[in-house]
């Protein structure tokens, strides 16, 4: 029996590759990811629903719409993938579901601008392109100073009379008012009402702030945040009329010759106050709040307890207007038409501008990383604040 009787013996095998395991490993991620995926929208429907502007049954519907079809795609992607084969349908699917994924980022809602007057009078226009068209027009009893809110499907009116309104943003119609007595005597204006969660909440003239159910307008809580004192009208002041602002759960609100104070927004419980004379807004950062006092001392307040960082009187009696906060500085402007920018840290000064030689009234803006300011004329101020030294 000779050599060539027997087969040449086979070259030994080569290892099998790890593709196999990286496309196993690849196709339980992607298992994991959906199933994550199908759960996860509920948790993030309040936030979708909040930043869209959707009612609850306008979210339903999306919630609808994304359960049906991931249930109804299942037999005939199934049906797919048995006749032409993984390699072919899988990569389809991927591409598919991530195009699809790509333009959920295109959704939005449409834009619109509410325009309020003195009057009463309250105009929805919806903007189209470089037009605003009408959606609808609405009046209501008392004169409107504060601006507007719009949450979701409501607007949110506060006017002088002491009433609360809220207003639907499709149609305009008026689904609940609420009243508290305004005295004989108050400042004029009024601060805007804020949102948290279910509840509206706005301060009133007699010194007392209330939070209201977003659905009926029932009160959910009260709180006084000053009490009326002294013989005569002028004395017993203590509108609420500086914007008051909401961080970290805790509401923060003062009244003019009254208090300052912190409040609980889940229920109204006083955490702390302190003597305080203020129609302006406040503005906050991580450890203080800023304000401008009646007499125009800018004061820096701890946030946790209410006590006093410092307090600024170099613009005394120049009729202040409530402060920007803008990096390390704080940015105010007077009745002569100055704009001055002060040192967050310490109050200190560090330097002004006179754009115009009229009053300002209303708090500087940041816009576009400038500083707008508008004085009682009308003129309209763009400011540059530099870094100074």
């Amino acid at each position: 029996m000779t050599g060539s009787d027997f087969d040449a013996a086979a070259p030994p095998a080569e290892p099998p590759s790890s593709a196999r395991t990286v496309v196993l490993i690849s196709l339980c991620a992607a298992a994991a990811i959906a199933y994550v995926q199908r759960n996860c929208i509920g948790v993030a429907e309040s936030t979708i629903r909040a930043e869209l502007g959707m009612t609850k049954q306008q979210m339903g519907w999306a919630l609808s719409g994304f359960f049906l079809t991931y249930s109804l795609f299942q037999i005939p992607t199934g049906w797919l993938g048995e006749r032409l084969g993984p390699r072919k349908t899988l990569p389809f699917y991927s591409a598919a579901w991530s195009g699809a994924t790509a333009i959920t980022g295109l959704a939005g809602t449409a834009a619109v601008i509410l325009a309020s007057s003195r009057d009463g009078d309250i105009n929805a226009y919806d903007v189209l392109d470089d037009n605003l068209e009408l959606r609808w027009s609405a009046r209501l009893k008392g004169e409107i100073r504060a601006l507007p809110v719009i949450a979701d499907e409501q607007i949110f009116v506060r006017t002088v009379d002491g009433q609360l309104s809220a207003l639907s943003l499709g149609d305009g119609s008026i689904q609940w008012t609420v009243s508290r007595r305004v005295p004989a005597l108050s400042l004029t204006g009024n601060s805007q009402p804020i949102i948290r969660g279910d509840l509206v909440i706005a301060g009133f003239d007699d010194g007392k702030i209330s939070a209201f159910s977003r659905v009926d307008g029932q009160t959910v809580w009260e709180t006084t945040v000053s009490r009326s004192t002294g013989r005569t009208e002028i004395e017993r002041l203590v509108d609420l009329d500086g914007q008051f602002i909401l961080k970290d759960g805790i509401i923060y609100i003062s009244s003019y010759q009254g208090r300052l104070a912190a409040i609980q927004a889940v229920d109204g419980n006083l955490l702390w106050s302190r003597k305080f004379s203020s129609y302006q807004s406040i503005v906050a950062d991580e450890e203080a709040l800023y304000l401008s006092g009646d007499n125009s001392h800018i004061w820096s307040i701890d946030r946790r307890t209410g006590s006093a960082f410092w307090k600024q009187e170099v613009l005394h009696a120049r009729k202040i207007t409530a402060p920007l906060l803008i990096g390390d500085k704080l940015v105010v402007a007077d009745l002569e038409g100055y704009v001055h920018w002060l040192d967050k840290s310490d109050g200190s000064l560090r330097g002004r501008v006179r754009p115009t030689r009229s009053r300002h009234i209303a708090q500087p803006l940041i816009w576009d990383n400038r500083i707008m300011v508008i004085d009682s004329e009308g003129i309209l101020s763009s400011l540059y604040l530099k870094n100074s030294p």
